[in-house]
């Protein structure tokens, strides 16, 4: 599963991965990225990768660690990743827009499955998402 991570950015300005162990699983980081210990943010991963077309080329490139919003971002209390598929992006700073295109659809088909639990958004480098909890439907 990781080989292909590995072919698909061995040309590429980001080759500097690291493999790091969250709850029991082996996944992509980019270094300095720190995990959170919240299940719900291990499965909100786990929803993510199962939309997309190659789940091996999913990075985690934020979690706990970074400079985010304050007012907004859910980084800080564990709820909250940044997540690229890095066969899209041949630039680090900016996708392409067929790549915004295809992040989008991810993003979509994510926010779909998680039946109001999460929220997310595209942003130019990568795909930010949070857990925002379990949507209670109203009696009224």
């Amino acid at each position: 599963m990781y080989q292909g991570v590995i072919e698909a950015i061995k040309n590429k300005p980001y080759q500097d991965l690291s493999i790091q162990k969250w709850f029991g699983v082996f996944v992509y980081t980019v270094p300095g990225v720190i995990l959170p210990d919240d299940p719900r943010t291990f499965q909100m991963f786990v929803d993510y990768c199962s939309v997309v077309d190659n789940a091996s080329h999913v990075v985690i490139t934020s979690a706990c660690d970074g400079i985010h919003s304050s007012r907004i971002s859910r980084h800080y209390i564990g709820l909250a990743l940044d997540l690229r598929i890095w066969n899209l992006d041949d630039n680090p700073h900016d996708l392409s827009q067929q790549d915004v295109k295809i992040a989008k659809e991810v993003m979509g088909r994510f926010l779909k499955i998680g039946g109001g639990k999460y929220s997310g958004v595209t942003e130019s480098t990568h795909n930010h998402t949070q857990y925002i909890g379990v949507v209670i439907p109203s009696e009224r």
